[in-house]
């Protein structure tokens, strides 16, 4: 109900979100990007989410060591890689690489939703220029 998830954005939901996503229990962090992953449908909280910072957490999740958090993070990513005015907050090299990187991987669930965030990317010429770099 996109309704309900524009009520959490202006309810401050992101920063409580993003203090779970800093915690150190591994489930309790999968739900809060699970959740992110879902308010992130609406384009409102695509703004709210880079209006309060949230783009640097959501990168390092990239790094987790387990997949289940890699992929929630990948999906979380992809709605905004479909945004032409946000995208670019989720573009710096070190993103890019790591969703190259992911083309490579044995799990088909990251290479399905890597080709999908890079295929949004590429629409834009400086962003296809970065990711052949």
């Amino acid at each position: 109900n996109v309704q309900n998830k524009v009520k959490i954005v202006t309810e401050d939901g992101f920063s409580t979100l993003y203090k779970l996503l800093e915690r150190p229990n591994e489930d309790i962090q999968l739900k809060a990007m699970e959740i992110i992953d879902l308010l992130l449908s609406a384009v409102e909280n695509q703004v709210a989410l880079v209006e309060t910072d949230g783009c640097p957490l959501i990168l390092r999740a990239l790094d987790a060591e387990w997949d289940d958090m890699r992929l929630a993070t990948m999906h979380a990513i992809s709605h905004i890689s479909g945004n032409e005015t946000l995208r670019h907050h989720f573009t710096q090299m070190p993103c890019l690489r790591k969703l190259v990187m992911a083309l490579a991987s044995p799990n088909s669930d990251f290479l399905i939703e890597s080709c999908h965030i890079l295929t949004n990317l590429a629409t834009d010429d400086e962003l296809q220029k970065a990711i052949v770099e």
